[in-house]
């Protein structure tokens, strides 16, 4: 089985497409063939999901929004993948991008960053004393946990802020270590991640204070 085709059977398994579909769309994907590659500089994600028009999309997740479900896959690994080391080295799951913007965040904790850290991909861990290690996984925790009752209880209608444009970071080992060296992107995270957690925390303190009529 060749390295691609492996994807391909799981994305036509979890999206409900033809095989030959998504062979089609993973061989004519530059992100894809990146992603085969491997090395530290680039992409350690891989998404395919359906477009407005119906199409196969395969991007690297980090610019084109999700609408639909969507199959991910994630290296564990920097070293080029071939068919004998594809399955163990790359991990997969699926999103659902018409679901709140909360829940997905919250899986993608768990299901894409979590086995990232667990794994130790590209050696990140060798750079990070072990209380650091410790307060990465703490705060990671705090942070599903936190998103778990906020899609409990969030009223409709609450958007996030968003990065700005000129301040996105492209989902590359190499980028994100470049961005982390950069004091005013991450003064730019910074700022967003504190704007959700005190409009999630004041979502969740007015449910305390003005409580839902219990259901029958």
């Amino acid at each position: 089985m060749s390295t691609s085709r492996h994807l391909s059977n799981v994305a036509s398994a979890l999206l409900g497409c033809e095989v030959a579909a998504a062979d089609t769309a993973l061989s004519g994907s530059e992100d894809a063939r990146a992603f085969f590659a491997g090395g530290e500089a680039l992409p350690s994600t891989l998404v395919v999901s359906y477009s407005h028009q119906g199409d196969l999309l395969v991007t690297t997740g980090n610019l084109t929004a999700l609408t639909s479900k969507a199959v991910y896959f994630v290296r564990l690994s920097a070293a080029p993948l071939t068919s004998a080391t594809v399955e163990s080295d790359v991990s997969f799951g699926t999103l659902d991008g018409s679901r709140n913007t909360l829940c997905l965040l919250g899986r993608l904790l768990t299901e894409v960053y979590s086995p990232n850290l667990s794994q130790n991909t590209f050696a990140f861990q060798n750079q990070l004393q072990p209380n650091q290690l410790a307060e990465l996984s703490a705060s990671n925790g705090r942070c599903v946990t936190v998103c778990r009752r906020a899609v409990e209880s969030l009223v409709a209608g609450l958007e996030l802020a968003q990065v700005a444009p000129s301040e996105r970071v492209a989902n590359t080992p190499a980028s994100i270590a470049a961005a982390a060296a950069i004091p005013a992107k991450v003064h730019a995270y910074e700022e967003i991640a504190i704007s959700w957690a005190e409009m999630v925390e004041g979502a969740l303190l007015e449910l305390e204070v003005n409580p839902p009529p219990p259901q029958i």
